[in-house]
């Protein structure tokens, strides 16, 4: 028989995994291969952000024609 686990710890800031520093990396890649110069100031605001607040946040910062949702899915990728 299994038994339920007594506690589940979920990472969300990035104690146990250094998560964040490898999605930096695939958004930069992400903007550099849309031809978009990585902007490490806009990318910072994001972090924590809801989806809806990181889309006006990125528009804003890169300007009303990036390419938002194909840069995200390509970043996702990596």
């Amino acid at each position: 028989s299994m038994r339920l686990p007594a506690a589940v710890l979920f990472d969300m800031d990035g104690l146990l995994l250094d998560s964040e520093r490898l999605y930096l990396a695939a958004f930069r890649a992400a903007c550099e291969a849309h031809r978009y110069a990585f902007d490490e100031a806009t990318y910072l605001r994001v972090i924590c952000t809801p989806d809806a607040e990181a889309r006006y946040i990125l528009l804003e910062g890169y300007g009303d024609a990036f390419p938002v949702d194909a840069v995200l899915a390509r970043a996702a990728e990596a």
